[in-house]
């Protein structure tokens, strides 16, 4: 997707030098898109329309005019552009009808920022809040028995279709939600390509493969055996964090296991959908291999083993907080028992073994 620039009508040394930083600068920013759906990172900080990439591209071409007339009117150069006289604007408001919307016109583009938020002198609509995660849970008692509480299930569906929709954007919201309502419904059949669109499969592909190009992931070939390798048919695996530029993917996998061919092509993504401060892996399994044993998370226990309350697990600096933390915390200290290693809690990590042809 390559860019129409329209002609600039002003002259001068400091519109030509402001023109050609400007271009550069859009060049960079649309190149921080996908094709199809918005840019690299996390998106949920942005607003409608900024999440896609031809509306930008449009807004990039027609804010250079407007842009560059302030930069005219600024640089002390006679000629057009120069007098402060409104007429001069590339708005066009020789129709006296448009005259009492001019202000209007000048703080907001109506068409393309209609859905936007306030930051346009409030020309747009104000968007839909994310879900509340922190609304006391009346079931917060529950165990495993196969399914989710009615706020969980309210929850993680209100997150699905706010984050998937045309606000956020997230290509990968229907896989998280349902990966988060296996985990707390303590159902730890793996997560494979069978779960994941053709799209999804081909953006996680290309996130991996960019990091192992850009030097940004760890080898660790060397610490895995060969019997381990030879059986999940890996000649090269690195370790690679999809926090950042990863369109939200870290919200699935955080940091995972890449294997690859002799070539450095990726073949899978393997991982453990579990948290550190709720429920673990707990046998020596690899991962995305079948789970057979559950821990406590290293967050919810002290040094020497004993069980930690909810609130020394808040108190923890590693922690963090946030409200789908609590979330899942709840639910671990939720249910009493000896299990996961004496610590009880709810919750059964999902193993995540994603593979590409």
């Amino acid at each position: 997707m390559s860019f129409t620039w329209p002609d600039i009508p002003y002259q001068g040394s400091e519109v030509t030098a402001f023109a050609a930083a400007y271009k550069e600068l859009a060049e960079e920013i649309l190149g921080d898109y996908y094709d199809d759906l918005g840019p690299f990172g996390d998106i949920g900080k942005l607003e409608m329309p900024y999440v896609e990439k031809s509306v930008v591209k449009n807004l990039l071409e027609e804010g250079i005019l407007y842009a560059s007339f302030i930069i005219q009117q600024r640089s002390g150069i006679t000629g057009p552009g120069t007098d402060f006289v409104l007429g001069n604007s590339p708005i066009d408001i020789s129709d006296p009808d448009l005259r009492p919307e001019v202000i209007r016109l000048l703080g907001c583009k109506w068409g393309e920022f209609e859905s936007s938020f306030e930051n346009n002198i409030n020309c747009g609509s104000i968007p839909p809040e994310e879900p509340d995660w922190t609304k006391p849970d009346p079931d917060k008692k529950k165990c495993c028995d196969g399914g989710t509480t009615p706020l969980e299930h309210a929850a993680i569906a209100g997150w699905m279709a706010w984050s998937g929709g045309p606000l956020i954007g997230n290509p990968f919201a229907n896989i998280i939600g349902d990966a988060t309502s296996q985990y707390l419904s303590c159902d730890s059949t793996p997560i494979t390509g069978d779960n994941l669109s053709e799209s999804q499969k081909n953006r996680l592909k290309e996130i991996a493969q960019k990091k192992i190009n850009d030097g940004d992931a760890t080898e660790v070939t060397s610490t895995v055996s060969s019997s381990t390798r030879s059986r999940i048919g890996a000649s090269r695996i690195y370790q690679v964090s999809f926090y950042g530029n990863t369109y939200s993917a870290h919200l699935l996998l955080g940091t995972a296991t890449v294997t690859t061919d002799a070539n450095n092509n990726v073949l899978c993504i393997r991982d453990d959908y579990d948290f550190e401060y709720g429920v673990e892996r707990g046998d020596n399994g690899y991962p995305g291999d079948a789970i057979t044993e559950t821990k406590s998370g290293d967050y919810t226990r002290n040094p020497d083993g004993s069980c930690r309350t909810k609130e020394e697990v808040q108190a923890d600096p590693r922690y963090d907080g946030g409200p789908k933390r609590e979330f899942i915390l709840g639910a671990q200290q939720g249910c009493a028992g000896s299990h996961n290693n004496g610590c009880g809690g709810r919750g059964a990590p999902v193993p995540i073994n994603i593979c590409f042809s």
